[in-house]
């Protein structure tokens, strides 16, 4: 993502670049904030002539904020405060911005120290290593995105082919040609992670080996016990961590379980709940903070995230749609490791 932060005037001006931006954008617009960019506005130019859909430059009061990653959009809306031309913009009635990638807008509030330590992650991830994952069996092979809120779906091959089928050494061949074709498309910069159960992996990989060394370079082959989407889920949570530690969920599945391993122990160096940590914080005793996305809006919260940053303790934002997240929202989704019980 691109952006620039005018503190003075407390503006944000922000050019998402993928559906990974859009996602940490939702999570700064707040109801209440004023956010402005280019849209398109139904206008009539008589009450007896068909509605003509017209470019203009708004600005509205966000009262919703919707992400969709299926959508790849970010849908803001609120009432209209101003916009031009004026004749297309009607003052105080509703509109919806929808932002796409490449789209740039304008947000204008108070932002907070939950905000900047938002923006300054999305600015970080977006010049961390791309990462894909891709898991075939001699049926199907299926590609997936790494981003900062989980795994997205970006496609499938199918062999289309049996071994009972007289012609299947050429078709399966074919089949593992589209899947390097389709690897190439899907993930032409960046880390990938092949992964399978049986032999066409290994046919994978050796057809990698004799025909494309610069991808052979950037691929890790690794076992998968399944494959399809579980067999993603399995390289996710066991090799993950191999290609990218510093990546958002190996990220977030090191500290879950660094926190569940002093829960199990019962040892005291781990609490979960905004009453607990908001005690420990006060102690100064919180070495790390985890923070399950849905809570960042929730004024407790913000005000135990200002505290963090005074204290300088650092948190991390989990996703709803990470295994990490899900898991974290089983425990109230604040937990925090501690430096010393108390």
């Amino acid at each position: 993502m691109k952006a620039q932060i005018n503190k003075k005037e407390q503006t944000l001006l922000a050019t998402p670049e993928g559906v990974e931006d859009l996602w940490y954008l939702e999570k700064v617009i707040t109801p209440g904030a004023m956010v402005s960019g280019k849209s398109l506005r139904l206008f009539r130019p008589r009450p007896d002539a068909p509605a003509e859909r017209k470019p203009v430059y708004i600005t509205i009061e966000a009262e919703k904020v919707e992400f969709s990653k299926y959508g790849v959009s970010l849908r803001v809306t609120g009432r209209i405060a101003s916009g031009r031309p004026e004749e297309f913009v009607q003052v105080g009635q509703y509109h919806t911005i929808e932002v796409k990638p490449n789209n740039s807008i304008k947000i204008k509030k108070e932002f907070n120290s939950s905000d900047l330590n938002i923006i300054k992650t999305a600015l970080s991830h977006s010049q961390k290593v791309k990462l894909g994952i891709v898991v075939l069996d001699d049926e199907f092979a299926v590609f997936s995105k790494v981003l900062a809120y989980g795994t997205e779906d970006v496609g499938e091959v199918y062999s289309h082919t049996s071994k009972r089928d007289p012609n299947y050494s050429d078709n399966f061949i074919k089949y593992i040609s589209e899947v390097v074709k389709m690897i190439e498309t899907v993930f032409p910069e960046g880390k990938v992670i092949v992964g399978g159960p049986g032999f066409t992996k290994d046919a994978l990989k050796k057809y990698i080996e004799k025909n494309n060394n610069q991808l052979l370079e950037r691929t890790l082959f690794v076992n998968t016990s399944v494959s399809g989407r579980a067999g993603v889920n399995e390289v996710v949570k066991n090799s993950l961590s191999n290609v990218v530690k510093e990546h958002q969920l190996a990220e977030e599945a090191r500290l879950l379980n660094e926190a569940m391993m002093h829960i199990g122990k019962d040892d005291g160096l781990c609490v979960y709940g905004i009453e607990k940590v908001k005690l420990a914080m006060d102690y100064g005793a919180i070495d790390r903070l985890l923070v399950h996305e849905e809570l960042i809006k929730r004024e407790d919260v913000q005000q135990i995230l200002t505290m963090a940053d005074k204290k300088n303790v650092n948190y991390v934002l989990f996703s709803s749609d990470s295994d990490s997240g899900r898991k974290l929202k089983g425990f109230g989704g604040l937990v925090a490791v501690l430096r010393f019980k108390i």
